[in-house]
């Protein structure tokens, strides 16, 4: 099978060369490698998508602690008791100053609603098991820390 592409000069002339068959084969070879990549890239594209908005849970870092009837603790810590970058089971590190512009908004939020807390504080992340709600969020030298009072839900 010949595949011919024109050429303008050859073309003016009345002449249209032809491209041989080997050529033909090389370039219908790359097409395909071409189209085998782009449905790799694809795949990888959709796992990414879906394991971006998919939910991940994740343990609390520490172990929260009941003091005056409310519940405390951190929900995030920068280091681990060594002192290295916490790193969780997922292999994410947070970053101090990433909860920030959160617990702004949260706080926004709270004050126009009068909802009485920045986030439910749920029981296995499941939203049928709310323990209570989280009165405080505040990032400190050591993670972030919050306060969830079971009164004033």
């Amino acid at each position: 099978m010949a595949i011919q592409f024109p050429n303008i000069d050859n073309l003016r002339r009345g002449e249209v060369p032809t491209v041989h068959d080997d050529l033909a084969y090389d370039l219908l070879s790359q097409l395909s490698q071409l189209a085998q990549d782009a449905t790799a890239l694809q795949a990888q594209w959709n796992e990414h998508t879906r394991r971006k908005s998919s939910i991940q849970y994740k343990t609390s870092p520490t172990k929260p602690v009941i003091e005056k009837g409310s519940l405390v603790g951190y929900c995030v810590t920068w280091n681990d008791e060594k002192g290295q970058p916490y790193i969780d089971g997922y292999r994410d590190h947070v970053a101090q100053g990433s909860w920030k512009r959160t617990i702004r908004d949260h706080q926004e939020k709270m004050r126009r609603t009068s909802k009485g807390h920045l986030v439910a504080h749920l029981y296995n992340h499941d939203k049928n098991q709310q323990i209570g709600g989280v009165k405080h969020l505040e990032e400190d030298s050591k993670g972030v820390y919050y306060v969830t009072s079971k009164n004033g839900m």
